[in-house]
């Protein structure tokens, strides 16, 4: 059986339009593991499973302050984009406040994906 730590990711990723293959690219991890521990396969450990449940709440961050804009679909940008966040100390917080004022939208934290 599934983890809830890997239910709770796979429901995320789904939430923000990943594939899971992109998403195991994206954690630095083979598209085929990741589809052998969803179909209870194998399974990763306890480490590896706290980093997929990091990266996808900050998917799903980023998806929620990037909106009405998407998240680029390729993992090779979404793991620049999040590794140049990080490194420049740029907050979602901050991208949603500049993504809303493009669009003339108020900023609403309500608004925000459920995590």
């Amino acid at each position: 059986m599934l983890s809830p730590t890997l239910i709770n990711a796979r429901n995320r990723i789904k939430s923000i339009g990943l594939s899971d293959a992109i998403f195991a690219r994206t954690c630095g991890l083979s598209p085929t593991a990741f589809s052998n521990v969803l179909r209870e396969v194998s399974k990763f450990d306890g480490q590896t499973e706290l980093h997929i449940h990091q990266v996808s709440v900050l998917l799903c961050e980023w998806a929620s302050a990037v909106a009405p804009l998407r998240l680029p679909d390729n993992s090779n940008d979404l793991r620049r984009l999040l590794d140049y966040a990080e490194r420049n100390g740029i907050t979602t917080e901050s991208v949603r406040e500049y993504v809303s004022s493009i669009f003339g939208l108020e900023v609403n934290s309500s608004d925000a994906v459920n995590l």
